[in-house]
């Protein structure tokens, strides 16, 4: 019965990666991926700071707070569903200290995790706070279900809020600011790890750029962040490193998507709001 589920599903799943136009905004111009391109031959792989494994939660701390706030503000501005915008603020942030892999990402109850390995290969606090941000804006657009393969398919297909797991057993190993420590790797093959359509990570990227705005951090930061993994992942797979960057096999990531990201940040600065949902 469950693999009738899964290739049912599979056709939902297609539409989905393939539908254009999620953010209401245009393709980037040509100018735009002039930019992207010209800032991916002048990327270079950058060592990761020197964060000791141990270190990593203090690290999404000194962010986590900003950004959880101005993501929730953002999310009202947007008038996305309310219960989008609550649990934006109820989320657990999971950090596995000694997990080496390089990634982040929310999973099917919509809390988000985040390896030691990302936290000490990005550059910046500024960097840990834009993939915050932009898992934050996965959350309030709902991106998680939307790409799952698991039922209920109610969500999936008609945008229905589905059935919450209940949160009540796991809050009392989290402390006031909702951050959770695990000292064991993140979870292999979760379902909520398969990859985001580009429009979801175009849609995410913009938000976090606001939030960013919003947070008091340079608007530049996602970009920054992308760029040092993609670049990462070009050097390991011509030999120059090891391991994999497992952020960008669940986050797709091209010169499209950088484009986008450098609108956004044009965008942010000239004072262009966010469109609302409402009047998309």
């Amino acid at each position: 019965m469950r693999a009738a589920v899964m290739v049912a599903a599979v056709p939902v799943l297609l539409l989905t990666g393939c539908t254009k136009g999620i953010p209401d905004v245009p393709e980037p111009r040509q100018r735009h991926l002039a930019a992207a391109e010209a800032a991916l031959q002048r990327a270079a792989a950058v060592p990761p700071r020197k964060i000791a494994a141990g270190e990593s939660t203090a690290a999404v701390i000194r962010v986590l707070g900003p950004v959880r706030a101005s993501a929730y503000g953002v999310c009202r501005k947007l008038r996305l569903p309310d219960f989008r915008c609550r649990l934006v603020r109820a989320v657990a942030i999971e950090v596995s200290e000694h997990d080496a892999a390089v990634n982040a990402y929310a999973d099917r109850e919509d809390d988000i995790r985040i390896s030691g390995g990302l936290v000490r290969h990005l550059g910046s606090d500024a960097e840990i706070a834009a993939v915050l941000a932009h898992e934050f804006a996965h959350v309030m657009f709902g991106h998680v279900e939307a790409k799952t393969i698991d039922p209920p398919l109610g969500p999936m297909l008609f945008g229905l809020p589905g059935p919450r797991p209940s949160r009540g057993g796991r809050r009392i190993y989290r402390n006031a600011i909702g951050l959770r420590l695990r000292a064991g790797p993140a979870d292999a093959g979760f379902p909520s790890s398969l990859p985001y359509s580009p429009e979801m990570e175009i849609e995410a990227d913009r938000t976090a750029v606001y939030t960013l705005r919003a947070a008091g951090f340079p608007l530049t930061a996602m970009q920054d962040a992308l760029l040092r993994l993609m670049r990462a992942a070009a050097d390991r797979s011509k030999g120059a490193g090891s391991g994999k960057v497992g952020y960008l096999e669940t986050h797709p990531s091209g010169t499209r998507r950088l484009a986008h990201l450098i609108s956004a940040v044009e965008a942010a600065r000239s004072g262009t709001p966010l469109k609302p949902a409402d009047a998309r």
